[in-house]
């Protein structure tokens, strides 16, 4: 919803019927998930992955 509708995490919280402190745990925890799954695939380069982690 965030990354590809463009919506706030308070727009998200809401629909989702969670706090937005939940919104924001579950996006840090979607990109690690991403990180590690780049890592193992070695098909991006650190500096690519680190971007993802920065967003």
């Amino acid at each position: 919803m965030r990354y590809f509708g463009g919506y706030s995490q308070a727009e998200i919280a809401g629909a989702l019927g969670v706090t937005e402190r939940t919104v924001r745990r579950d996006w840090h925890k979607a990109r690690l998930v991403l990180q590690v799954a780049l890592k193992q695939l070695g098909q991006c380069p650190q500096r690519d992955l680190n971007s993802v982690c920065n967003r």
